[in-house]
């Protein structure tokens, strides 16, 4: 931060910077992991007149579920939108696409149902509705145990809460929480996720995967 005012350079955006900001608030964190990621969430929050790394659209992708007009329970990708209710989202759409291809062929989804063949594009016959449904309940069950309930610590005393795979909020701690969700989620301060702090955490969590505390 210092070295934005303390140089001696004469870009546009140094004076922008000594013309403009008058005071500035901080602070402190455990770690550079956890303040990343408050500083992330700080400027979807404020959406800072000079920072711009950050300040873009973030498309996402998810997967939905539906019952058509037979009856048949269909699974489905399109673009995440606001008050929608996804099963799960992905940042890419081939990462959606792989998701719903392997549980096609895990649950014995047939393809078309699931928007992955087009229906006209040859005879269709489609299986009994009632097996097909019971299939795709069972699709989902797998997915909803993917999304593990989790608290990651920064190997102090900053914490990190995941509560079916989706972010919860963070907390400064000064001994390790009970491990219980409800007790958790009372020290934490919740916080909306977004993808540059999804992406702080994956990175974390291949680098430190010994930090995750697994909840029951």
């Amino acid at each position: 931060m210092t070295s934005h005012f303390s140089n001696n350079k004469t870009s546009k955006q140094k004076q922008e910077f000594l013309r403009e900001i008058h005071d500035i608030t901080w602070k402190e964190f455990s770690s550079d992991f956890i303040a990343s990621i408050f500083e992330s969430i700080e400027i979807k929050r404020l959406w800072p007149a000079f920072n711009k790394s950050q300040k873009h659209f973030e498309q996402r992708y998810a997967l939905y579920m539906f019952e058509d007009a037979k009856g048949y329970y269909r699974l489905g990708i399109d673009k995440k939108r606001k008050l929608s209710q996804p099963i799960i989202s992905f940042r890419f759409f081939v990462e959606a696409h792989r998701t719903l291809w392997k549980l096609a062929k895990e649950y014995e989804l047939h393809p078309a149902l699931c928007f992955l063949e087009k229906e006209h594009s040859r005879k269709i016959i489609l299986p009994d509705k009632n097996e097909h449904n019971k299939n795709v309940q069972k699709a989902l069950t797998s997915l909803k145990e993917e999304m593990k309930t989790y608290l990651l610590h920064d190997g102090k005393n900053g914490y990190v809460f995941f509560e079916a795979g989706k972010f919860y909020g963070l907390a400064t701690l000064a001994e390790p929480p009970e491990n219980n969700k409800d007790v958790i989620k009372s020290f934490m301060t919740p916080y909306p996720e977004n993808e540059i702090l999804l992406s702080l955490v994956r990175t974390y969590t291949e680098k430190f995967p010994q930090h995750i505390i697994t909840i029951e």
